[in-house]
């Protein structure tokens, strides 16, 4: 996929210094139109997304979908494939990194990986745990500038072991056909959904505002962003409401309205489940650690 991607002169490409990977980082308009590539049999490529999308399609009419902070990783094994990139602007970076090397770094640190590894050296997969992702990537926004090429090459043999491992982080391809058109619209409920988190929304509402029918919204929604979307949303929330007690004064009262609740108790018991403490002490640990509020977003 590199080199597909490299020969479009709308991007502005930046190498990346890093040792045993070669790191591109792509940002501009993307091509329009649709483009094949033949993946090559002695690299492997982890394509990291911070904003835009791409389709990704081959053999069997299997696809895989990215969005922004998400990860698609193409194995080592010679496969033709077809790519169309969303109509909005992308901004990500391409690790390449040789079988081989990526091989004994895997083995020096997990012997007994063998089997596990030529399993899903042969698989293409997209990350779906949205806080793992948003870790990465806030993390990228405070590290020095010369440390970001080694930092995505970690990264990049982390999804490996993870995909190898079957941790549960791995979104297979997907076989159900959902048409551009569909996924294009799911693109912008998704950015519908950050924009009014403080409205109540409903399947049924979503459906009617932008004309998909609520089983596709469902089906098309998860494939797309790899969670239900009632998860998806409740991630969202809880991650605002997390931003908002360590960056604001407001009362958990108007935070908890702020995210879509009517009801505190209910805010406070959702809270609670996704960080562990109630919204209170959230706040007050993050006073007594500053620095903690980095990672807010990211459990």
């Amino acid at each position: 996929m590199l080199d597909a991607l490299l020969s479009w002169d709308g991007w502005t490409v930046t190498q990346l210094p890093a040792e045993q990977a070669a790191i591109f980082r792509l940002e501009g308009a993307p091509p329009s139109e649709e483009f094949p590539f033949i993946q090559e049999s002695e690299a492997l490529e982890i394509l990291f997304c911070r904003k835009g999308g791409l389709i990704l399609e081959w053999a069997g009419h299997r696809r895989l979908s990215l969005s922004a902070d998400q990860v698609l990783f193409l194995p080592v094994r010679t496969e033709a494939y077809r790519g169309q990139f969303a109509s909005e602007s992308f901004y990500g970076t391409l690790v390449r990194m040789e079988a081989k090397a990526a091989w004994s770094a895997l083995r020096a640190m997990h012997s007994d990986l063998g089997e596990s590894i030529s399993r899903a050296w042969n698989d293409p997969c997209m990350l779906k745990a949205a806080l793992w992702s948003e870790a990465l990537f806030s993390a990228l926004d405070y590290m020095q500038p010369g440390h970001i090429g080694d930092y995505y090459v970690i990264k990049a043999l982390e999804v490996f072991l993870l995909h190898a491992q079957r941790e549960g982080l791995a979104l297979p391809p997907q076989c159900d056909y959902h048409t551009h058109s569909q996924i294009e619209t799911i693109r912008e409920i998704q950015k519908y959904l950050v924009g009014h988190l403080d409205e109540r929304l409903t399947i049924q509402m979503l459906s009617q505002q932008f004309r998909i029918s609520g089983t596709a919204l469902k089906s098309c929604f998860r494939q797309v962003y790899g969670v239900p979307i009632h998860q998806y949303l409740l991630e969202q929330r809880m991650a605002q409401a997390a931003e908002l007690l360590t960056t604001t004064t407001q009362s958990v009262l108007q935070i908890s309205t702020a995210v879509g609740y009517s009801s505190v108790s209910q805010f406070g018991i959702a809270f609670k489940q996704r960080y562990h403490m109630s919204p209170s002490q959230f706040r007050r640990n993050a006073n007594k650690n500053p620095f903690a509020t980095v990672f807010v977003r990211n459990g």
